[in-house]
């Protein structure tokens, strides 16, 4: 350093004294998640799967192929990513699906055996 700098003397110069801080520190944590962490909802298809899935149980059997179609679609959709709080949803409209399904094939097989023998 060049001996000529008067800036360098004075009271500045000695390492003595208190350090500057700063009085309100505000401490900000930052993080990233990563890419499999996103944030996931129940979707609308799954919805309107179980919703389907009950009407059909309940007064219309064929309509049970269309929640059996949605909900195995979306169980297939979120295969790898566990704990999805959709899986559960899509298991049941399947499992509704396929009584009422069931249920019809029972009902309208019954009935047409019935007709057959009365002629």
């Amino acid at each position: 350093m060049p001996e000529n700098e008067e800036w360098w003397e004075g009271e500045s110069a000695t390492l003595e004294g208190k350090p500057h801080t700063q009085e309100h520190v505000q401490q900000i944590y930052v993080s990233q998640a990563s890419p499999n962490q996103v944030q996931v909802g129940i979707s609308s298809m799954v919805i309107a799967a179980l919703v389907l899935s009950i009407v059909s149980l309940c007064c219309c059997g064929p309509v049970a192929i269309a929640p059996l179609i949605m909900g195995t679609m979306k169980l297939s959709e979120i295969s790898g990513q566990p704990n999805h709080p959709d899986k559960g949803l899509a298991i049941t409209s399947i499992i509704i699906s396929a009584m009422a399904l069931i249920w019809f094939l029972i009902s309208f097989g019954l009935e047409f055996a019935i007709f057959a023998i009365d002629g």
